[in-house]
């Protein structure tokens, strides 16, 4: 199966997501992250610039096998995945062989306003520590969606 975490900026949330996905943050049950895990253990946390929108970018591989990757689709959520979905039946895979998990709904207010003023602004002094706290505050919520994730997975596998 292939996983993607998708979100309107896909660098944030989705690195997060994918992160503890892979077991790369936020192991045994952990119900917090610190800042300097966030920054230096998560891949492309606060790091994807506006000219990678749009872009699936893989994060790699989990213990059963499938792939995992995040997606910063802007406002249009149906537009990206039909898009993903498309090449994927061109490259001969099955729509049932992607799994959309939509991050959206975990992003707190701290991290709108951090990840637009470190993004969008790229006033990134100001504005990563603003999304980074948010992040750690919306950790328990991506864990458990995260969580949620691997079920449907083995559900479906």
């Amino acid at each position: 199966m292939i996983v993607v975490y998708h979100d309107y900026g896909g660098t944030h949330s989705t690195a997060l997501a994918a992160a503890i996905h892979l077991g790369i943050v936020g192991g045994d049950g952990a119900t917090s992250i610190d800042s300097r895990s966030l920054l230096s253990r998560v891949p492309y946390f606060d790091q994807v610039p506006n000219t990678c929108k749009g872009t699936v970018m893989r994060i790699g591989r989990d213990s059963d096998g499938n792939e995992v990757f995040i997606l910063g689709r802007r406002g249009d959520a149906d537009l990206a995945i039909n898009t993903v979905l498309s090449a994927a039946r061109l490259l001969g895979r099955c729509d049932s062989d992607i799994l959309f998990v939509d991050v959206s709904k975990r992003i707190n207010l701290l991290m709108r306003i951090g990840g637009f003023i470190s993004r969008r602004l790229n006033l990134i002094p100001i504005g990563r520590p603003i999304v980074t706290y948010g992040t750690r505050k919306a950790f328990p919520s991506i864990s458990q969606l995260v969580k949620k994730t691997k079920r449907t997975l083995a559900q479906l596998q």
